[in-house]
């Protein structure tokens, strides 16, 4: 017996200072917060996508896996598929709200569809004023070494319905509405990436980790750890007088100061370039490619596991642990 149903695959900040130390737990909810299974269909560990009226698969959205973030609320049209971002946990000690921003999700069976996105609650993100000229980046290879991530130009950040002189009552109804991050999409392939900046995994993370540990230039070393049990990695070149720390994902949605990091890491080690050679020489670099793993894996925009803001706790009188006054 022919069955119309398909199973789907269930996928699911910075310390800048001269001594590096584990981030304490101060005032955090031992709340643990598990990898959550999102997707379009049901809420079950098991979830199949069906057909609509025309006999093909309906589309599936999911963010259930490395740095995903989104909520799908309506997906039953292509041309107007309803979208939220998960709000990050409540930043307790300094910013005293939800942070959320940060969107990664993929799209299947939509090759040669015509898709309409609406992210319903970009009016409530962290900074809103960010998506005025923002354009969504999508791809087809987000895992492959050299992805490719391009933009598309036609995103708006607008409210959903335009204004018309003979409007009715439900364009004036939604005329009251906040504005939302709009774009329209035709993928060449059964399965596409959106994203508010490309992604850079945590399995690229240890990818570069690698890299570094096998240069006879560098050496790698683990700080700390994350309250997710995460090594904070340390890639530590030269031997100059001089100390430089060098630090990216105080942040975890900053995701390109790790792209940056991949590039100056690679650079530094070029055993034969006369420009980092001098700086190996003439100074001792402290990097740390990627100092909130956790909220990184999590698909957050500005904080770590339990909602902490790391750019913000400096001067919180947050107590820290020191592991090490001597290595710098």
């Amino acid at each position: 017996m022919e069955t119309n149903l398909s199973l789907v695959p269930l996928l699911a900040g910075s310390v800048s200072v001269f001594t590096l130390f584990t981030y304490s737990r101060r005032g955090a909810s031992a709340t643990v917060f598990p990898r959550r299974h999102r997707n379009v269909c049901a809420s079950s560990n098991l979830r199949f996508v069906g057909t609509n009226s025309l006999g093909k698969r309906s589309i599936a959205i999911s963010d259930a896996f490395d740095s995903g973030n989104i909520k799908v609320l309506d997906a039953s049209n292509p041309k107007d598929i309803q979208l939220a971002i998960r709000e990050e946990p409540l930043t307790k000690g300094t910013d005293k709200r939800k942070h959320f921003q940060w969107f990664y999700f993929r799209v299947s069976n939509v090759k040669n569809v015509d898709c309409r996105f609406r992210l319903t609650n970009a009016a409530k993100a962290s900074f809103p004023e960010a998506w005025d000229g923002y354009e969504v980046v999508y791809s087809y290879n987000p895992s492959e070494n050299h992805p490719q991530w391009l933009r598309i130009p036609n995103t708006k950040y607008t409210k959903p319905a335009a204004d018309d002189d003979n409007e009715n009552n439900d364009t004036k109804m939604m005329k009251a509405v906040d504005p939302e991050l709009i774009w329209e999409f035709t993928s060449e392939r059964d399965t596409v990436w959106f994203a508010y900046f490309a992604p850079f995994s945590y399995e690229r993370h240890q990818a570069l980790i690698a890299t570094a540990a096998k240069s006879a230039l560098a050496e790698t070393s683990v700080i700390g750890h994350t309250i997710g049990g995460k090594p904070i990695d340390l890639v530590k070149v030269g031997n100059g007088e001089r100390k430089v720390w060098i630090i990216a994902r105080q942040h975890p949605g900053e995701s390109m100061a790790e792209w940056w990091m991949k590039g100056f890491i690679t650079r530094l080690l070029a055993g034969e370039d006369k420009d980092s050679q001098k700086l190996r020489e003439g100074a001792t670099v402290y990097l740390v490619p990627n100092m909130n793993p956790d909220g990184s894996v999590m698909g957050h925009l500005r904080t770590n596991r339990n909602g902490a803001n790391l750019n913000r706790e400096w001067q919180s009188g947050v107590v820290f642990i020191l592991l090490s006054t001597t290595s710098c």
